[in-house]
């Protein structure tokens, strides 16, 4: 499995700063931002943004399960 990073809450203040700094300390490993608007990172190439109900449990499980069948 590649590493990733996954910030969910990429749409706050708080989210975006932290997304933006693990993109530039991390420059090799995707950093999936995941935020009820689907928050853009222009500035990034390593930065997937997502549209996602991030209050769900359900919505962020079916994310995770998504890479898990991506990557495999």
């Amino acid at each position: 499995m590649n590493d990733v990073i996954v910030v969910i809450g990429a749409g706050g203040g708080i989210g975006q700063a932290l997304t933006r700094q693990l993109a530039r300390q991390n420059p090799h490993t995707t950093v999936y931002a995941l935020s009820r608007k689907g928050q853009t990172f222009p500035e990034a190439d390593n930065i997937v943004a997502r549209a996602l109900e991030t209050g769900e449990d359900a919505a962020i499980k079916a994310f995770c399960q998504q890479l898990r069948e991506h990557d495999e």
